[in-house]
């Protein structure tokens, strides 16, 4: 409520400073929606062709945990959730010890600098189809489902 007690309309503005995939996988997590950055063919989807997927696949860490951290002003009714496929995430995801309560699906993504879940609790966790470079989650916490079975790790995996 506004100081005259009208009620406030909550801004739904993108930050500044995204890119045209961050703009999208943003506007999807506050709408509660799914952001496929996938081809129609399972060859420009396959690992071996990670190098060819070029900026429109490409999202930053620090957005994706960002995200996950709750920077986003969700609207109102709307269970938000991280639902991205065939993105390649630029830099280290961080959300050690985060408490995420909302549902993260990360399916046939890259992420050549790795994952770090250490101490973290997460709602459900769906990494299928990913190539991690890394995956930190020493006493990771999944309340719900888990699913990493189809997953490429290049690294070391602590859990």
């Amino acid at each position: 409520m506004g100081s005259d007690g009208t009620a406030q309309h909550q801004s739904h503005k993108l930050p500044s400073g995204l890119t045209g995939p961050e703009r999208m996988l943003w506007s999807s997590y506050v709408s509660g929606q799914s952001r496929v950055f996938c081809t129609e063919t399972l060859d420009g989807d396959h690992q071996d062709n990670m190098s060819q997927w070029g900026e429109s696949r490409r999202i930053r860490a620090d957005v994706l945990a960002s995200l996950l951290l709750g920077s986003a002003e969700v609207k109102q009714g709307v269970i938000p959730k991280i639902r991205l496929a065939g993105a390649w995430i630029d830099g280290e995801v961080d959300i050690s010890h985060a408490i995420i309560e909302q549902s993260i699906t990360l399916s046939r993504c890259y992420f050549p600098s790795g994952l770090r879940l250490t101490g973290a609790r997460i709602r459900d966790l769906n990494l299928s189809g990913s190539s991690l470079h890394s995956l930190d989650a020493e006493l990771l916490d999944v309340d719900g489902r888990s699913e990493e079975h189809t997953s490429e790790l290049q690294s070391h995996h602590d859990l």
